[in-house]
């Protein structure tokens, strides 16, 4: 009963730990997408070229 009690604490600090985890990715994913329209701004880029960029890997 004892194992019990002490798996169930573990999970849920793993639970509050993998929240922050996915917080950072998606902070990762906003800077990225950010990052890509302030460098689609410059010269020399068509709407065709920004179109056709997030289809390539």
């Amino acid at each position: 009963m004892q194992i019990a009690h002490r798996a169930n604490g573990v999970f849920a600090e793993q639970r509050a730990f993998d929240s922050w985890i996915m917080l950072g990715y998606a902070a990762f994913a906003a800077i990225l997408l950010m990052a890509i329209y302030f460098a689609s701004a410059g010269s020399g880029v068509s709407a065709e070229n920004i179109a056709v960029l997030p289809v390539l890997p």
